[in-house]
C-alpha cells in the first residue's frame, strides 16, 4: 500500500475500496434525499409489476434498480452514520464511505435518473413528487465529491453553506 500526497492510502488494486469523506453534510436533507430515492424505487417497482408493457417506465425501473444495487452498500453506511449523528442531536456531520473507483459511474448515473424520474412526475405519469431543490443540490454535491475524491484524489470539500 502506498501513501498518496493527500494522506489517502492507495492500494495497488485498482478496484480497492477507498474512503470518500463527506464533510459538513446536512443530515435532515440527506434523510430527505434517501426517502425520495426510497419512494422513487418503490413506485418504479409497482410500475414494473403492473404495467410491463410501458417501455419507458420499464427502462426507468431497470436503471433505478441497477443503480440502487450499485450504491446499496454505501447508502446503508451513510444511513447508519446519519442516524447515529441524529441520535446525538446533531444536524450536520462529517461522514465517510468506502467506495470502489467503479462507484463513480454508478453515482454519476443518479443525476440523469433523477432527471428522468422528475420529468415523469411532472408529466403526471408518476405519483411521487419531484426531487426538491435542496435535495438536488445535495445530490449534485455528493456526486461531485465521489468523482473528485476517487478520480483525482482531491481533498474533501465541505457541503456549501452548511452550518456546523
Amino acid at each position: 500500500m502506498t501513501e498518496a500526497p493527500s494522506g489517502y492510502h492507495l492500494s495497488m488494486d485498482p478496484e480497492a475500496r477507498q474512503p470518500v469523506h463527506l464533510n459538513s453534510v446536512p443530515l435532515d436533507e440527506l434523510i430527505a434525499l434517501q426517502l425520495y430515492f426510497d419512494d422513487m424505487v418503490r413506485e418504479l417497482q409497482l410500475i414494473a409489476v403492473g404495467a410491463a408493457d410501458d417501455r419507458a417506465a420499464y427502462r426507468l425501473h431497470r436503471l433505478a434498480i441497477h443503480t440502487q444495487h450499485e450504491i446499496a452498500r454505501a447508502r446503508t453506511e451513510l444511513h447508519l452514520q446519519t442516524q447515529a449523528h441524529i441520535d446525538e442531536g446533531r444536524h450536520v456531520a462529517d461522514l465517510v464511505i468506502d467506495l470502489r473507483p467503479s462507484a463513480v459511474q454508478a453515482t454519476q448515473a443518479l443525476i440523469p435518473l433523477v432527471d428522468a424520474f422528475d420529468e415523469a412526475s411532472r408529466g403526471g405519469t408518476l405519483l411521487t413528487t419531484p426531487c426538491t431543490d435542496a435535495s438536488r443540490r445535495l445530490l449534485s454535491w455528493l456526486v461531485e465529491e465521489v468523482e473528485a475524491q476517487l478520480e483525482t484524489h482531491r481533498a474533501p470539500q465541505p457541503y456549501p453553506g452548511a452550518v456546523t
